[in-house]
This record gives C-alpha cells, sequence and structure tokens, in this order.
C-alpha cells in the first residue's frame, strides 16, 4: 500500500505487519532490531536504533544510529529507556515534520502519556494529530493544547484521500 503523499513519511514504532512502506523504523530492542533486520518488509527501510546496538549492528547498510533529541533531556529522559513509539514520535519532531500522526499510540500507559504530553506541549508550532478507534467518548486529555486535535480511524482514513 502507497502512503498518501499528503501524510508525508511514515515511521515504523517498533516491528509492524501493515503493508504501508515505512521510511523509518525504531527500536530500543536487540531482539526487535534483528527481526526487523531480517524481516523482508524492511529491507528499504532505514532502521534506526540506539548507538550501544548500532554499534554490534552497523555492518547491515539498513541500520544506523538515532539522532541526539534536544526533548530527552528536557523532559528528564533516558535515551535507553525510552520506548519506541516515544521514538518515533521524537524523530518526527527531529525531522522537522510540521504535521505528526499518532496511530496506534499507546495512552493507557500513564508514564507514556505524560511524556506525550510534555513533549507536544515543549512544541506548540507543531499540529499534532492522535488517532484512535472510533468511540463516542470524547478525550479530554489534549483539550488544553491548541496544536493537538484527536481523529477517529475513518476521519484519518478520509483526510489522507483528499
Amino acid at each position: 500500500m502507497k502512503t498518501p503523499a499528503k501524510l508525508g513519511d511514515v515511521i515504523a514504532s517498533g516491528i509492524c505487519n501493515k503493508t504501508v512502506k515505512f521510511k523509518y523504523a525504531v527500536t530500543n530492542n536487540e531482539l526487535e532490531l534483528q527481526n526487523m533486520i531480517n524481516f523482508s518488509h524492511y529491507k528499504d527501510t532505514m532502521l534506526l536504533t540506539n548507538t550501544g546496538l548500532y554499534k554490534k549492528y552497523f555492518f547491515f547498510d539498513n541500520v544506523d544510529y538515532l539522532p541526539i533529541f534536544g526533548d530527552v533531556a528536557s523532559v528528564g529522559l533516558d535515551f535507553s529507556e525510552l520506548s519506541n513509539q516515544n521514538l518515533a514520535l521524537l524523530l518526527a519532531i527531529w525531522s522537522d515534520a510540521d504535521r505528526i500522526f499518532l496511530c496506534g499510540y499507546d495512552i493507557e500507559d500513564l508514564d507514556e502519556r505524560e511524556i506525550l504530553i510534555k513533549v507536544m506541549t515543549n512544541h506548540p508550532t507543531t499540529h499534532f494529530y492522535f488517532c484512535r478507534k472510533p468511540n463516542i467518548n470524547k478525550i479530554k486529555l489534549f483539550d488544553h493544547l491548541k496544536n493537538v486535535k484527536v481523529f477517529d480511524y475513518p476521519e484519518f482514513k478520509t483526510y489522507g484521500k483528499n
């Protein structure tokens, strides 16, 4: 499946079995990185990881290390402890994307939610679109952030096609 140009580059957070082609895939997990290297779906995808894992797998052409993100220090995080979804989010911000679509982002985990809100707050000029399963209940979690919009998946699909 081809990604609509309107949505830009897609960054995979860990292993993803979708038919979408990813420009980047990020992981801090060695087993996951090994699986990505061996999974044909990722042969044209740049696999980004921490410097420790990069030093072990640098001989693979599509493996590289993640850049240093300013947000890691500013929100008091340990780079090696970041989840894949946080790495993908920070990479999207680092790549200067003006719009970031968060699909399947886990906000049930309170630590993940706190990091997400801190990062969104630190980047008021970046527009974030949180995509979720259709639900009649409104998410009020992001109401205080003017740069965040909540999409249901059907609305997101329509947005991508237009």
